[in-house]
């Protein structure tokens, strides 16, 4: 993982911050992105939410 994958994140991360609505869901596509930028055979997966 470089340093570009880390400014992809982060500048993601920003940009949903900025619009003033984000949540925990709002940042898994960015998390996601970064994890499996870590290597070819790695595959984020993301739970779903069961509710209250």
């Amino acid at each position: 993982m470089g340093t570009d994958a880390i400014a992809v994140y982060l500048e993601q991360i920003n940009r949903a911050v900025a619009k003033g609505d984000a949540t925990e869901h709002t940042h898994r596509p960015a998390l996601k992105g970064l994890i499996e930028s870590l290597g070819k055979n790695i595959t984020a997966t993301n739970g779903q939410y069961r509710g209250a």
